[in-house]
């Protein structure tokens, strides 16, 4: 899966601080499974990857309740972020692999044809092999 991040909660992820990466969306596979990471403004690039093992759903409350404490966000920050949704999701990010070489914003679209979702996309096995083959 290739997912939209921000810079900042990347960072947090790679250093250790952030364990879920909180959607609106849950996604529509079974953990465990591997997201790439693509930083939006201004980094614009594929930096790394997590080993999502679990996924927690349910009311936006419930969730944040679950999980707040693996993340540097603040209750009310998560409140306003899932406002008006009837469901949440927290990705539990296990392994963190930050890239060695990151793939641009033009290299994802040139070279692999991909463009970048709001939210995440789904990635072929041969993709994703293709896109990991360049960051090493």
């Amino acid at each position: 899966m290739l997912l939209s991040i921000d810079p900042e909660w990347a960072t947090a992820i790679y250093d250790g601080d952030k364990e879920y990466e909180y959607r609106r969306i849950p996604p529509a596979c079974d953990p465990p499974f591997d997201c790439v990471l693509y930083e939006t403004a201004p980094t614009k690039a594929v930096t790394g990857e997590v080993r999502v093992e679990t996924v927690v759903e349910g009311a936006p409350t419930e969730v944040i309740s679950e999980t707040v404490a693996g993340t540097p966000h603040s209750r009310d920050g998560l409140l306003a972020y899932f406002d008006g949704a009837s469901k949440g999701a927290a990705l539990h990010a296990t392994t963190v692999t930050e890239y060695d070489t990151a793939v641009s914003l033009e290299q994802l679209q040139d070279e692999f044809a991909l463009s970048i979702p709001q939210n995440f996309q789904y990635l072929s096995d041969h993709e994703y092999i293709a896109l990991r083959s360049v960051t090493r």
